[in-house]
């Protein structure tokens, strides 16, 4: 979240997800095309996703966005 910030829930959604434990993972750029794309499985898989090490600030301002 350097460059980009994410301020919508739209594009936080696209970028990170929240694991059950609560932690903040970020899907990697080269699946995030084929995660939308029609006719594939939209679950990510462990390869899919990377774990983002974010500041307690940030990934608190990600969680905010995706509860909205």
């Amino acid at each position: 979240m350097k460059k980009n910030k994410a301020k919508t829930h739209k594009s936080t959604a696209k970028r990170f997800k929240i694991t059950g434990s609560g932690k903040v993972t970020r899907v990697s750029r080269s699946n995030r095309k084929q995660r939308f794309a029609r006719n594939t499985n939209s679950k990510p898989s462990n390869s899919d996703t990377k774990k983002l090490p974010l500041a307690r600030v940030e990934s608190n301002k990600v969680k905010k966005l995706l509860h909205k």
